[in-house]
């Protein structure tokens, strides 16, 4: 194993090209995701390491997890016991104290980029949030304040979204779900757009924080109509989606008026992939708003519904196309009407959410974009399904 991790660490580029340390990691991960032991071995170099490999290696382990949770997704035997084996090795190095609380929290952060839940053991909480180990949630003077300082200035709410989990989701269970509470339950607006994605988050605990804080903002009739909107489409996402229900009748009662709508995009083009063997298949818009240009990216997995969903800004319409063409090069795309997107979605919805299947919070962004912001899911099963490809019979 010694050896596997020299040969590893030897073949790291050193020339400090972000891409080039992909491109690494990417080439050792699908390997090592069949191998706990050897991953451990890789964390023990942590400690010894330089600041430059050390953030490196944390980019392999993130890349290396992201592989193991996509194996067992698609039930490969061979790592049904990867992540306990994983777990077990930390927490022994945590309580032998091998691991500081440095490398703990890249380790936590690893975790959290592959969707997962980190261990509990790896878990800690700074200084400024020893208050909040409680069993009981305390009143805090200004979570929003705090978690602006957590992320840099200027970022749109999913770039703050996607920073404050991965240091609020390093922290002990009590420690997340105190500070997701009140950060959205102080109804800052800002932290309630941002709350909107931790709603739709991987990790069940950051969901239900999610839920508990827009619960306050119902209760002190802070839900407007444009956000009350936003959480019945939600609440269709979502595998617990019923927990959204008390809170939703709690402002509906209230009767809530106002808020902003963004302007509706303009869909110009459709593109979908096959569905390739493990049942993914790929989808973009080609999308403009105003001045705005992006693209929309959406996959769909069998069992695991909306897998993942992001935009693509573009600075220009040059831009817009040299990304599209560079889509097109990565994998064979093929152009299909946008009627075809809602039903492809609503089905995909409804797979996932009968196997408890969290939809990805950039579809949050990439629904509206791709006209389908209403869209809900479809339960009916294969026959619902066959009846909206030959509505006809003739098949």
């Amino acid at each position: 194993m010694t050896e596997i991790v020299d040969t590893c660490l030897m073949d790291r580029p050193t020339t400090g090209d972000p891409r080039g340390t992909l491109l690494w990691a990417d080439r050792w991960a699908a390997s090592l995701s069949h191998d706990p032991e050897t991953v451990l071995e890789l964390v023990d170099t942590l400690s010894d390491a330089d600041t430059e490999r050390t953030d490196d290696c944390l980019t392999l382990m993130s890349r290396i997890l992201d592989e193991a949770r996509m194996n067992h997704e698609n039930e490969e035997p061979v790592t049904r016991d990867f992540f306990q084996v994983l777990a077990t090795g930390l927490t022994e190095r945590t309580e032998a104290g091998k691991l500081d609380a440095e490398t703990c929290f890249g380790l936590c952060q690893a975790y959290l980029r592959a969707g997962l839940t980190p261990p509990d053991q790896l878990r800690t909480a700074p200084d400024a949030f020893e208050d909040l180990a409680g069993d009981e949630i305390p009143e805090l003077p200004d979570v929003a304040g705090l978690a602006e300082g957590l992320v840099p200035g200027g970022s749109t709410p999913f770039e703050t979204y996607t920073g404050l989990r991965e240091v609020v989701g390093a922290m002990p269970a009590q420690v997340t779900t105190a500070f997701l509470t009140q950060t959205i339950g102080q109804g800052d607006p800002r932290m309630i757009a941002v709350g909107r994605y931790f709603l739709l988050d991987p990790v069940a605990e950051m969901r239900d924080a999610a839920i508990a804080g827009f619960g306050l903002l119902a209760e002190s009739a802070h839900v407007d109509a444009a956000l009350l909107s936003d959480l019945i489409l939600i609440r269709n996402w979502l595998p617990n989606g019923k927990a959204l229900d008390t809170l939703i009748k709690t402002a509906l009662r209230r009767e809530p008026s106002g808020g902003t709508v963004p302007q509706p995009w303009q869909l110009h083009r459709m593109m979908t992939s096959l569905p390739d063997g493990t049942g993914s298949q790929s989808i973009i818009g080609v999308c403009s708003r105003g001045s705005t240009r992006a693209v929309a990216a959406a996959m769909i997995k069998e069992g695991h519904g909306i897998k993942d969903a992001y935009v693509i800004p573009c600075s220009s319409r040059g831009d817009q196309k040299a990304i599209v063409e560079q889509i097109e090069q990565a994998m064979t795309m093929h152009d299909v009407s946008p009627s075809y997107i809602a039903p492809a979605i609503g089905f995909a919805l409804g797979d996932g959410l009968a196997r408890d299947a969290a939809t990805t919070p950039g579809f949050l962004d990439v629904a509206p974009m791709l006209g389908i912001g209403d869209v809900t899911p479809q339960t009916e099963g294969h026959a619902a399904l066959l009846a909206a490809v030959d509505p006809e019979g003739e098949l």
